[in-house]
């Protein structure tokens, strides 16, 4: 019978530990070995810090410079990713949630509440900007989303008999940037993505003090860890043993040698549905569970791309499409400086026939620069040489470069601080920062997807893991609006059932907030003049709701101090049209109807006094 030229992989034991130490090995020098790997993401890094000299370019030691080392860094590599940030993410996520099913609607109301008001009490936003900046910058960004309990010190004490859930001091859904550089995930993955990735792994950094004491840990092995039968690995000999020892690297040189770090993988497998933990140097796991998170549809990680590439593992970065702009003008402008500082004539004179004393006479007191040569003297021994026509040409050819630079990544003169030609209009400053964002459209699209990706997680997070009643402040559109009376108490199982996510974007305004206001007021104008009809038809308008979905477009941030009584919004407001109007509202009383009638003049008048116009009563323009 012929032998197995294959060897199976096992779930546990020994040998699927060995293969699992062999694999992570072998991924991690393909990824350091890929031309859009670690080296790559790291040069884009030093660019984006503006460290542009330091990859053997360095010029020869000019005998003018006022240092030894002064080269010209013109850091339009930084500037430009900080400018395109503040369009891909400008504000926090309003999450909107649609009930798949009609029992369901309380729910989504509820989860809608409770996401919102996570989301911007934990401040995820921050955690998503880090990841879209390095989307920016290298091509691609991770989060890893979780869920964390804190016990109540004690409560779990041997002997110590205690109901599980009353031990629980706080809870909560968490998120965190993921460096790109401590991550791998399956060479091998079909789609080259994460989501068709078999297994992924997180490269992790701890004091061997904490390490040897974490309770989480197999108990056996950190025994002989302790006893000296195993041997970590610190993260001083980790960086040794690979190729491009910086690769993984977040610590100085002088943090290095102060601290002891293990080196810790953290391995999701999806064949095998477990989670393992390996210490680098050690065989066996300290921690192998089966999968933890089951109700998700994938790994807790999620990845943002800038620039796709058909079949390449990894996206490309803005920076990589700039990198040799960037470099010429840097020695463009290195050379403009040195020339800048020979401010006087630049003359010739052969060494021969020239003392040192004619040398210090003739440059004492000026900024002249003396350029000796082995030839003869000719008719005297000071020549006055031209200066060169090419540094009369860098001016033009430094706007050449910026224009390069705007083109490869679809910026915009306005949006970077550049100069506009004279008398350019507000209309037309509008009109260019809109197709700015069109152009941008693609890149939008997938950060809010990636918002919506990452709450997704969130919400199913909370879903299956919140144990206790949580008060909650109901978020509308503006949560500035909203008062302390309006906490609610939502129970586990108030926040179960089906949906739909979506929200509304983070980007920069797809429409100018001028027009958007003019709109709404508009849209109040015409609904107040119109209430007596809806009542009739049995539509019943909440119009503090209405005033406040107006008031929103002037930046108020303190809306609730025109409404006493509170204002909320219980039903999504859709960007740029949704009308908080209730759906089938029983008939109006005779009575109430009366008054409502008679308040419709001065809530008319109102939306006049908004819109620069006045309105009479009986609803025509006066």
């Amino acid at each position: 019978m012929a032998a197995e030229m294959f060897e199976t992989e096992r779930a546990s034991g020994d040998r699927a530990y060995e293969m699992w130490h062999d694999r992570l090995a072998k991924s991690l020098a393909w990824r350091q070995s890929h031309w859009n790997g670690d080296d790559a993401w790291k040069r884009a890094l030093r660019l984006v810090r503006g460290d542009h000299w330091s990859e053997g370019q360095e010029m020869e030691e000019d005998l003018f410079s006022d240092t030894p080392r002064d080269l010209i860094t013109v850091n339009v590599t930084g500037s430009t990713v900080e400018d395109f940030l503040p369009f891909l993410i400008r504000r926090h996520p309003e999450f909107t949630i649609r009930p798949r099913r009609p029992e369901s609607v309380e729910a989504a109301v509820n989860q809608r509440n409770l996401l919102n008001y996570l989301w911007r009490e934990k401040n995820m936003t921050r955690q998503m900007r880090r990841a879209v900046k390095d989307s920016v910058i290298i091509g691609h960004g991770i989060v890893k989303t979780g869920y964390r309990f804190e016990l109540e010190e004690g409560a779990l004490r041997p002997g110590v008999r205690i109901n599980y859930n009353d031990a629980i001091r706080e809870e909560e859904p968490w998120i965190r940037r993921i460096n790109p550089l401590h991550f791998v995930f399956d060479p091998d993955a079909p789609e080259h993505d994460l989501e068709s990735a078999r297994w992924c792994a997180e490269i992790l950094f701890r004091p061997v003090q904490d390490v040897l004491e974490d309770k989480r840990y197999k108990k056996s092995v950190i025994k002989r860890i302790k006893n000296g039968e195993l041997s970590l690995t610190t993260h001083l000999s980790f960086l040794s043993d690979h190729a491009t020892p910086n690769a993984v690297s977040s610590l100085t040189a002088d943090e290095q040698r102060s601290q002891e770090l293990a080196v810790i993988w953290e391995v999701w497998d999806k064949r095998f549905s477990k989670r393992l933990v390996f210490l680098d140097g050690v065989t066996e796991p300290v921690i192998e569970e089966d999968w933890p998170y089951p109700y998700l549809d994938g790994f807790p990680y999620v990845t943002v791309p800038f620039i796709d590439l058909q079949d390449e593992h990894y996206p490309l970065g803005m920076v990589r499409f700039i990198e040799d702009q960037q470099m010429e003008l840097n020695r463009i402008r290195t050379k403009e400086f040195a020339d800048h500082r020979r401010t006087g004539v630049l003359i010739t004179a052969a060494k021969n026939h020239i003392s040192a004393t004619e040398l210090s006479k003739a440059t004492s007191g000026s900024a002249l620069e003396i350029l000796l040569h082995d030839g003869a003297p000719g008719d005297s021994p000071l020549q006055a040489v031209s200066m060169p026509t090419e540094l009369f040409k860098s001016e033009a050819l430094q706007r050449t470069i910026m224009e390069d630079i705007r083109t490869m990544t679809g910026a915009d003169a306005l949006t970077q601080g550049g100069s506009l030609k004279s008398r350019t209009s507000a209309t037309e400053v509008n009109a260019r920062a809109q197709f700015f964002g069109l152009k941008l459209e693609d890149k939008v699209e997938k950060i809010d997807l990636f918002f919506q990706r990452v709450a997704r997680q969130v919400l199913q997070h909370t879903q299956a893991n919140m144990k206790t009643n949580k008060l909650v402040l109901p978020l509308g559109v503006d949560a500035a609006r909203v008062t302390a009376e309006h906490f609610s108490s939502l129970t586990p199982d108030a926040i179960r059932g089906e949906f739909d996510l979506d929200l509304a974007t983070v980007s920069a305004d797809r429409v100018d907030r001028s027009v958007d206001r003019q709109q709404r007021m508009q849209v109040m104008q015409i609904v107040l003049q119109q209430l007596q009809l809806l009542s009739q038809a049995g539509q019943q308008v909440d119009v503090a709701a209405l005033i406040g979905w107006v008031l929103e477009t002037f930046d108020i941030k303190d809306i609730e101090r025109f409404f006493p009584q509170g204002l909320t919004v219980d039903q999504p407001l859709v960007e740029g049209g949704g009308l908080p109007v209730g759906v089938n509202a029983p008939p109006p009383d005779p009575a109430a109807e009366s008054q409502q009638r008679n308040a419709v003049g001065p809530l008319a008048g109102l939306a006049g006094a908004l819109s620069g116009g006045a309105v009479s009563d009986n609803g025509g323009r006066s």
